[in-house]
């Protein structure tokens, strides 16, 4: 018999089976490994074990046969379901007083080929889930929030800039962040508990603030396409009553989406409280994905307070993952990809928007420091982003002609190269990314027999480095290099890189 709080409950009977307990951190205003694991060996043992994490993985060794068990609540260690097992069982129960994870949805999935096969199929579950105009497409985005001039700039006259910028450097859209509306946010007021309402006319609040933009948007939206450009815009919904007022919000958007043709939108300051108010935001942006029929790309902001973790609504389109800045000396590149690989463990990284800053920037700061951003090459940073969505964090108006024309021809190769990379399952391969040892992504296509390789070299390249290749990938492949430096080669279910230059990049095409 199961004690009454038990809200699951299984058993299994193979001897030498291998459980992964993956916990997927968000807040990452705070947090940096955004990826914990555990590991238990249970076998024959009666010793208990307990793990609050919402996906969990358990193998068969022998076999690389497996299972998946996926809980779409959200990373409250307060309020999430808990696992306890020992002796062959598991049983899932629900805690916390506010029970925010009570009744959400769980997912089970078979796997096979191990690690390797458990990751392809949970990416591929989240591709099913997404909108189907955007999966698997990464995009590449400028936000205009980056160089910390905040609402500041934000003036017809800038985002002209910013669009003869953008377009020049080759970016998908150009994100127009907090500030283009007539209502006025205090980010520090709406994070209180609870949060006032942004204003008592949501139509009057987001309207475009007609003293920054006196002929509105329209002029410079038909710029920007001209140029093959999208703008997108900055919204936060109304946390207020645990989100009651989000009727208003969707058809704002929606209104937003129609007048501008609007392909992007940021979803910033979400706070969760309660059931109802996860249940409420659940089917705005499910109704929102709908009645725009895909047109309407989410980036939902992962950075802060109680959200949506990645895994609790499988079909958003992309989550804002990181707010670095160096003038605050908190960017390194080899810690935002550090973020990218862990986190492509579990979440298809096309999914993932990641930034890369300007690095001529706030270089005092750095001092002699030899993993700063300024001692990358501007290519080496944006290959930093390559296997996710990048995110141009900075006024793209603000690089240098250097950095701008260094980094372009790197954007053409990723745009043509890009579906295909994501047509395939991305692995993260090497050592967590940690700017002393090589590291780096490889894709398989479904057919198995070509794909991709985004390899780094460290700050103290060797000779002669190896990677392993995880399971199923061929022993021996041809290479052809694409962009970056050096040479590699498949060997033994291995690549060995010859890369001369710290801090550099390899990226090519394999097939056997």
């Amino acid at each position: 018999l199961l004690p009454a709080d038990t809200q699951m409950a299984f058993a299994w009977q193979r001897s030498h089976l291998r459980l992964e307990d993956i916990d997927l951190r968000d807040r990452s205003d705070r947090e940096s490994d955004l990826l914990q694991s555990t590991h238990w060996l249970p076998g024959n043992s009666l010793a208990s074990f307990s793990a609050t994490s919402p996906y969990l993985r358990l193998e068969d060794p022998l076999s690389g046969d497996g299972l998946l068990l996926l809980h779409h609540g959200i990373r409250e260690p307060a309020s999430r379901m808990v696992y306890e097992g020992g002796g062959r069982r598991i049983r899932f129960i629900e805690t916390g007083p506010d029970q925010l994870s009570f009744q959400r949805p769980w997912t089970l999935m078979a796997t096979r080929e191990g690690s390797c096969g458990a990751r392809e199929t949970l990416h591929q579950f989240q591709r099913l889930h997404r909108n189907p105009d955007s999966a698997p497409r990464a995009s590449f985005i400028v936000n205009t929030w980056g160089d910390r001039s905040k609402t500041g700039r934000i003036s017809d006259a800038f985002i002209r800039k910013e669009i003869v910028a953008a377009t020049a450097l080759g970016a998908d859209a150009l994100q127009i962040d907090d500030g283009w509306q007539s209502g006025q946010t205090d980010q520090k007021l709406l994070a209180q508990e609870p949060p006032p309402p942004l204003s008592t006319d949501l139509n009057s609040f987001w309207t475009v603030d007609e003293h920054k933009f006196p002929h509105d948007l329209f002029p410079l939206i038909r710029e920007a396409n001209s140029h093959g450009l999208d703008i997108g815009l900055w919204f936060s919904p109304d946390n207020s009553n645990d989100f009651t007022r989000l009727g208003h919000d969707l058809q704002r958007l929606l209104d937003l989406q129609q007048r501008y043709g609007l392909r992007y939108v940021k979803l910033d300051l979400l706070r969760l409280r309660n059931p109802g108010a996860l249940d409420r935001l659940d089917s705005f942006l499910n109704a929102l994905r709908t009645e725009s029929q895909g047109r309407l790309r989410m980036d939902l902001d992962m950075t802060a307070e109680c959200r949506p973790g990645y895994l609790t609504l499988p079909g958003i389109d992309y989550f804002f993952v990181q707010n670095r800045y160096t003038d605050w000396h908190r960017y390194w590149p080899h810690l935002t990809l550090r973020v990218l690989w862990q986190l492509s463990h579990c979440i298809d990284p096309s999914r993932l928007r990641m930034e890369f800053l300007n690095p001529e920037r706030n270089q005092a700061l750095y001092g002699d420091d030899p993993l700063a951003p300024a001692c990358y090459s501007p290519q080496a940073l944006f290959a930093t982003v390559m296997a996710g969505s990048p995110l141009g964090w900075f006024e793209a108006s603000n690089l240098s002609p250097n950095v701008l024309e260094e980094i372009q021809p790197l954007v053409e190769i990723w745009k043509q190269q890009r579906d295909a990379f994501h047509q395939g399952f991305v692995h993260p391969v090497g050592a967590a990314p940690d700017g002393i040892h090589s590291t780096g992504f490889v894709t398989r296509d479904p057919n198995r027999s070509s794909g991709y390789i985004l390899l780094y070299s460290p700050l103290r390249p060797q000779a002669d480095d190896r990677i392993a290749l995880p399971r199923g990938f061929p022993h021996s492949a041809a290479c052809h290099r694409l962009a970056g430096e050096g040479r590699i080669q498949f060997r033994d279910q291995q690549v060995v890189l010859q890369m001369p230059s710290p801090l550099s990049f390899y990226f090519g095409q394999w097939e056997c």
